[in-house]
């Protein structure tokens, strides 16, 4: 019964790691895709 409780959460550990790994290359191109912007700021 441990092992395979022991399995269940390692499996979901994993699989959480792998899709913030997804979501984060997800992000990082879709930010490299969008357009710069080069606009003048001031600091208040």
């Amino acid at each position: 019964m441990f092992e395979i409780l022991f399995a269940v959460i390692f499996f979901l550990v994993i699989g959480t790691f792998i899709i913030n790994i997804g979501q984060g290359i997800g992000e990082w191109v879709s930010n490299n895709n969008s357009p710069r912007l080069t606009v003048t700021a001031s600091v208040t």
